[in-house]
This record gives structure tokens, sequence and C-alpha cells, in this order.
């Protein structure tokens, strides 16, 4: 094993070792968090409560717009322990649940999101939604527990990978966005990687590209894996300059037909502009 599989190994082995995570002190047993989520929202549904996602995915075209007025950001710089305390509350656990056809238990997988209004405005990925045809309902867990039933769509875009899911509520604490980040910029990721929720990682904006279909993206260096779609990548303001969509790992070469040497892995994030820009109605 050369020094990068070792490097990769003991990445993967440290982050599957983590069994909790902290909520203000109190440590969240994951499974349970999760084998709570399925319950609830299993229940919701069979009570007839949530939008089923037959219905939603109607509603979830190409290119939707909507209005909506977002807060001001701080101007003040925030550590990395103080930034996790102050944008915790605004982050959610998007989850779907489904059943295997081999058991009559309900199953989820899970993704990220974040409030961008008080009154239940969430971003998350289009694809969270869009590419998952056997699940049967979608739900939002907030920090403190709550579980809420996804009612609407308000905007989706498919060629920024984004998409604004409306929840019941007033009470919400929402991010604010900033619309321009530089290369170079110290940036967190606050996300749900592989069921470990609210996981904090750090970097900083790698670069700002235009890629396939014309769409532009910004790349940082702050891990996040799969759950992590549709977290915010903040800025030391506890602004939104992007959201997490997908991962790109890069290869030296290929031997038999398949990848070997892994060398880097890209992180590509939507900026806040293109957020922006889908909530400006126009």
């Amino acid at each position: 094993m050369d020094s990068m599989h070792r490097f990769m190994a003991l990445a993967i082995a440290l982050l599957l070792c983590v069994t909790a995570v902290t909520r203000g002190g109190e440590s969240v047993d994951c499974g349970d968090t999760k084998a709570s989520f399925s319950r609830q929202l299993g229940e919701m549904l069979e009570a007839g409560e949530p939008v089923k996602m037959a219905s939603l995915r109607e509603k979830l075209v190409e290119e939707k717009r909507c209005r909506l007025g977002t807060i001001s950001a701080s101007r003040k710089a925030l550590s990395a322990q103080a930034l996790y305390q102050h944008c915790r509350d605004s982050v959610v656990i998007v989850g779907k649940i489904y059943k295997c056809g081999k058991c009559n238990k309900w199953h989820t997988s899970t993704a990220t999101g974040f409030f961008i209004t008080a009154d239940g405005a969430i971003v998350t990925n289009y694809h969270v939604v869009g590419d998952d045809e056997k699940s049967e309902a979608i739900g939002i867990v907030a920090r403190d527990g709550r579980m809420f039933a996804v009612r609407d769509i308000l905007a989706s875009s498919k060629k920024a990978d984004l998409v604004v899911l409306k929840v019941d509520g007033n009470d919400f604490v929402p991010l604010p966005l900033a619309a321009d980040v530089a290369v170079g910029t110290s940036v967190y990721c606050l996300s749900h990687p592989v069921d470990h929720y609210y996981t904090l990682t750090e970097g900083i904006v790698a670069g700002d590209f235009t890629r396939e279909e014309e769409r532009r993206e910004i790349a940082v260096t702050c891990d996040y894996a799969k759950g992590s779609s549709g977290a915010p990548i903040l800025n030391t303001n506890g602004a939104v300059v992007g959201v997490a969509r997908v991962t790109r790992p890069i290869y030296y070469d290929k031997k038999d037909g398949m990848p070997t040497r892994p060398q880097m892995v890209w992180k590509f994030c939507a900026p806040a502009s293109a957020l922006l820009e889908l909530l400006s109605g126009e």
C-alpha cells in the first residue's frame, strides 16, 4: 500500500470511528438520530401528513425562481468554535424514507440543508430531491430534534443543483448569503457526512471555475462526503458563500480500465451568487 492509500485509509477510519455529535455539550448518538428520523417521518406519512415525493417531484422543474428576502451578514469574524455555535441551529438534516421490499421497516437516506428565512425556507441540492425514485416522503429535522414535513418547493435550478424547500414554522434561525468570495478565502463546511451529524471542517476556496454546461462552481478544500449534499460553505463571518454539491476524485492513471494512484479530490460547490439569482424572482 503506497503513502496515498495509507493516508486515505487512515482518514476514512478516523471518520468512521466518530460515533456521536455534540449539541451544546450533549453527545447525541448518530444511530439513534437516524432511527428516530425514520420512525417519525414514517408515522407522519402513514397518517397522511407529508406531501408525497411523487407530488413534490412534479413541482421540481429545471428552472423556477421565487422572491425571498435574506438577512444581512455580520462583519465580525468568528473563531471556528464561535462560528459552529453561531451557525449550527440553522443547519438541518434533510431525509427521505423508503421501503426496501424485503422488510416492513422504513429506511432513510440523509443529506444536509439550511434555513435562509425564519418562516421555513430551506436550501439543499436539486439532486437530493430529484435523483431518487424509490423514496416516498421527505422531511426535515432541526437541530433541536423537531421533525417537519416538506410542504412545497419554492424554487429550483437543475443547472445550479439548488432547490428551496418550504416547511411550516416561523421561529427558525436563517443564515445570511454572501454574493462574492475570493480564491484563498477561509471557509468552513457544516454538514452530515455518512450520518455523522453536525460535523465542522475547515479549508479555503481553492478555485472559481466555469465547467460543463457553463455552470459556475467554486472548489473548496474543507472536507465533506456522502450526506453533505446541500451543506452551507461558510466564511468566517458566518455567511453562506457556497452550497456543497459533489466530489470528484482525480487519479493519475488507469490499469486494466480501472483508475489507479489517487491524487486529490475536487469538492465542487454552487456559489451563493447562483442561489441569490434563484431568489431574485426575475
